[in-house]
């Protein structure tokens, strides 16, 4: 997945990928998110930080806030993070808030801005 040109502005955005836990909507126990990056050098627009978002019923949203914020590394394979507290919803946002990019302070001369964000895979459990 990877977001529209222009969704990150300077170094921080909210786009997020919506999940449905079940088919029919049923209120499921989260504890565990993974996530896939290509690692740097590899993938500059990849998601850094991440906060995951929840619902009971896919209208109204529950911000993760800092206790459900997470950090990727530079590593390939999936990336598991186990959640502060479970989380019981029928839906989640993995909202992203910043890519690799912005999170190494890169900025070379002449080089243009990643203005976009992304991620190979997403695991709940």
């Amino acid at each position: 997945w990877l977001s529209a040109k222009g969704t990150m502005h300077s170094d921080q955005c909210e786009e997020y990928l919506e999940f449905r836990l079940s088919p029919d909507g049923t209120i499921k126990r989260l504890s565990f998110v993974g996530v896939s990056i290509p690692p740097l050098p590899n993938g500059p627009v990849s998601v850094r930080r991440f906060r995951i978002d929840y619902s009971q019923d896919g209208t109204h949203w529950t911000k993760g806030g800092e206790n459900y914020m997470m950090e990727t590394m530079d590593f390939n394979g999936v990336q598991t993070f186990r959640l502060h507290r479970p989380i019981d919803a029928s839906h989640v946002r993995l909202t992203c808030l910043q890519n690799a990019f912005a999170a190494e302070n890169v900025y070379i001369s002449g080089m243009p801005p990643f203005d976009c964000i992304g991620l190979f895979h997403v695991r709940f459990k």
